[in-house]
């Protein structure tokens, strides 16, 4: 039996059909089967990728303190221990009202710090809050003398007549600190940068004044001087950092 023309379009139009949808619905039968192999790694969380690098670190830093060191040890994924000192001093002289007054100054500054690093973001590891205790070394001493003998009538006083004073200024020795920075105390890497800013709390300082000659009692002006400098509780800290991984 032999079909019509017409109808054999019609058959030959539905079996294209039907093999096109046939076709389009086997892949997503077979994805939708389709189980992940076991040994699969999945990515994991962004808070697990950024992980503070584990080991040992050194630093070559320059602060308000002067230039040092410091060693570093990562206690775990959040937490860094440093212990650090740093050492600046230097001697100058400077003379007032046309050289007649010379004052030689003599500024030891200095730190030795234990200091931990808290990460609180495990995406952003390179910001840090900073907390520890420095014990403050710095020590300013300022001795003033005369340059000129002076005449007053018929008496003269000379540079020994009139006598120096002595000033000696020295905050208190233990000092908690608190700061925030950016930078991995033990860097992914070979080398590293840290920055740091803070305060340290170091009551206020204390003023010794020692006088001879004419101007002894000048030095009874120490318990003046001492209260106005009472407001001066707070030490800048500013703190630029080359980090090493040396393990």
């Amino acid at each position: 039996m032999t079909c019509k023309p017409y109808f054999k379009g019609r058959l030959i139009i539905g079996c294209c059909l039907a093999a096109g949808l046939f076709f389009s619905i086997l892949p997503q039968g077979l994805y939708a089967q389709e189980e992940a192999p076991e040994d699969t790694v999945l990515s994991a969380p962004v808070s697990e990728k950024f992980t503070m690098a584990e080991g040992w670190g050194a630093g070559l830093n320059v602060n308000t303190f002067g230039p040092g060191i410091s060693i570093s040890k990562t206690i775990n994924k959040q937490l860094a221990l440093r212990i650090g000192g740093n050492y600046m001093k230097y001697k100058f002289d400077r003379e007032f009202g046309f050289e007649d007054v010379n004052v030689h100054n003599d500024i030891l500054i200095g730190k030795i710090s234990i200091l931990g690093d808290w990460y609180p973001f495990g995406g952003f590891e390179i910001f840090h809050i900073t907390g520890g205790l420095l014990y403050n070394f710095t020590k300013g001493v300022f001795t003033t003398s005369s340059n000129t003998t002076y005449r007053v009538g018929s008496y003269e006083f000379t540079p020994s007549d009139i006598g120096n004073l002595k000033v000696t200024v020295t905050p208190n020795k233990f000092q908690p600190y608190l700061g925030i920075g950016l930078g991995r105390a033990v860097p992914e890497n070979v080398v590293g940068f840290k920055f740091e800013i803070g305060t340290s709390y170091q009551g206020p300082p204390r003023v010794d004044m020692e006088a001879n000659g004419l101007i002894e009692p000048t030095a009874e002006q120490e318990d003046i001087v001492n209260a106005n400098i009472e407001g001066f509780i707070l030490y800048p800290v500013l703190n630029l950092e080359l980090t090493f991984r040396i393990k």
